[in-house]
């Protein structure tokens, strides 16, 4: 908003406080309460009032404070420093991260506006940030590991390494279409308490064996919000020669070697560089909906305001539901290791991890991924009309297919509110991007998101050609 409307405001609300001054005094309603209230409070409650008015003016006009923006950007990058530097300016952006490799070289990586509003603590360079669904497509890369290392084969039976996951018209479902969302199982019949990931895992495995497919399993595919990690959490940890839980496995096997700043579940120890998320609100929804305005979108619209649709069902499902979304800011809930969508980390880490697969697997002469294997990760599926009706798109192995700019397939996962990260192995591009300030209900279609990529794009464009 600018200077003038503040003011606008300030005098439209002074303007209804007097207006009501002259009717408290006259009313007596206010000495209804025991006792005896002067007059004179009235003007002194006025005056209060207009005195926290004026104080929130002065705030918002010192709002300059929300235009800081830091990191580093390659001089061919500039603009997409700039594009950044601009959002957090207009307040369309009032948190986040955005971070690209290219060739294994960290050319962009910026950050802005604050972690906390209401602490007025500032995002800085350690900051983390809740990934919501972008979560998933880490754990993509860590399942793509294990089959590297033999532990998991996609073409094998879930429960040829989870014996107790062969009932129920479970029994023919693979690994590859537990990854790629064909195994019918995104609509739980019931709910547990979350906690017992930690409390009582033996006590979830029960709950999931027990689960019936919703469809035929491998006939369709339908995104599995919730019960994707639920699911492969505990194949991992079943196919694991240690047994380790997922946090633990992927600490081991790829943030520590590779120096990922990424975790599932939040350790107490990092609790002081994470971002309060702000919950997205119909408001936002609204916005995104009729600014950008296409017959998908309306779409998305209509099926999040169903609670009865498919999509809704399964947003709904696995879990009880918390008394708030933003419960999950919450320390006692935040810990807990999930991969559908309790993954923490920043825009840096999340586009070096994607440039590693981009740039054919390696990075400083280590190994996460072969080029055959980044390969296969980076083949689709599966592709159509979602079973929820919500998608079309296409699908892989725990990864979804997205256009770049440039019109030619990038894959990886966005996440809730507006998260982003991918793998542009055509142009070997890792891109990452963070906010805890939920916008939109999107699949990679962030109006700020899609803004820094079209100026990377546009950036990288020049500097390959003046490169020659």
């Amino acid at each position: 908003m600018e200077k003038p409307g503040h003011y606008v405001l300030l005098l439209t609300a002074a303007a209804v406080i007097l207006s009501q001054s002259y009717p408290w005094q006259q009313s007596g309603l206010t000495t209804a309460v025991d006792g005896y209230v002067h007059p004179a409070l009235h003007y002194v409650l006025l005056l209060t009032a207009v005195a926290v008015i004026l104080s929130q003016c002065y705030r918002w006009q010192q709002s300059g404070l929300t235009t800081a923006v830091d990191g580093y950007v390659h001089p061919a990058f500039q603009k997409v420093y700039d594009v950044f530097k601009k959002n957090i300016k207009a307040n369309l952006e009032k948190g986040a991260c955005f971070s690209a490799y290219y060739k294994g070289e960290l050319v962009v990586d910026i950050w802005g506006g604050y972690s906390d509003i209401e602490a007025a603590r500032k995002w800085k360079n350690d900051t983390l940030s809740i990934m919501f669904s972008s979560t998933k497509g880490v754990s993509a890369i860590l399942v793509a590991l294990f089959v590297q290392k033999g532990y998991l084969n996609y073409n094998k039976l879930v429960s040829h390494y989870w014996p107790e996951f062969r009932k129920n018209g479970k029994e023919n479902i693979t690994v590859e279409m537990l990854l790629s969302h064909q195994a019918g199982l995104s609509i739980t019949n019931g709910t547990i308490d979350i906690r017992l990931l930690k409390t009582n895992p033996r006590e979830v495995e029960a709950f999931l064996e027990e689960q019936r497919p919703v469809w035929k399993p491998g006939t369709a595919y339908s995104y599995h919000v919730i019960t994707f990690g639920m699911y492969v959490d505990v194949l991992l940890r079943k196919a694991d020669p240690k047994h380790r839980n997922v946090d633990q496995i992927f600490r081991e096997e790829i943030a520590t070697p590779f120096d990922i700043d990424i975790h599932y579940g939040l350790p107490r120890s990092e609790l002081h560089r994470n971002s309060r998320f702000v919950p997205l609100s119909l408001t936002n929804i609204l916005k995104h909906t009729f600014k950008s305005f296409s017959w998908h979108q309306l779409n998305v619209f209509l099926t999040i305001m169903n609670p009865m649709s498919r999509f809704m069902r399964a947003s709904y499902s696995g879990f009880n539901q918390e008394p708030t979304f933003a419960a999950f800011n919450n320390p006692d809930l935040n810990q807990i290791p999930l991969t559908s969508f309790l993954g923490f980390g920043n825009a840096r880490s999340l586009a070096k991890l994607w440039g590693i697969i981009a740039n054919g697997g390696s990075y400083n002469n280590k190994t996460l991924l072969t080029p055959d294997m980044v390969r296969l990760l980076g083949t689709p599926v599966v592709a159509g009309r979602s079973w929820d009706g919500l998608l079309d798109v296409s699908v892989g192995r725990g990864v979804f297919f997205l256009p770049t700019p440039q019109g030619h397939l990038s894959f990886g996962h966005a996440g809730y509110g507006g998260q982003a990260a991918y793998a542009d192995l055509e142009k070997k591009v890792g891109l990452g991007y963070l906010t805890s300030y939920l916008k939109a209900f999107t699949l990679g279609d962030d109006v700020q998101f899609l803004q820094y990529e079209a100026a990377f794009y546009e950036c990288l464009e020049k500097y390959i050609g003046e490169k020659g």
